[in-house]
């Protein structure tokens, strides 16, 4: 199985990055920026729970993040990484993803 992030992801660490070092320090938004990309690194087709279309789910990870992804035969695509103190159903709605 192949796993992938999708270039939006990009953005959405940029983001996470920021939060964590105005809301903590550097070192600790470097930790947990390699948590999430660990831990996504590591799904399989069935984790976490159905979402909104066919082949798409989300896990919420242990420290509070969701990871959105696709299923399509042997690959995974993150497409989103949100908090899920974000308003994330808002934002993913107003994406064409």
């Amino acid at each position: 199985m192949t796993v992938i992030w999708a270039p939006e992801t990009a953005g959405d660490f940029s983001r996470i990055y920021s939060h964590n070092v105005a809301a903590r320090d550097e070192a600790t938004a470097l930790d947990i920026e390699n948590k999430i990309l660990n831990l996504g690194d590591a799904l399989v087709p069935n984790s976490g729970t159905p979402y909104l279309n066919a082949g798409e789910r989300r896990i919420v990870l242990s420290n509070g993040y969701l990871l959105f992804f696709r299923v399509s035969g042997q690959m995974i695509e993150i497409f989103a990484v949100y908090h899920q103190r974000e308003n994330w159903a808002a934002i993913l709605q107003n994406h064409n993803r």
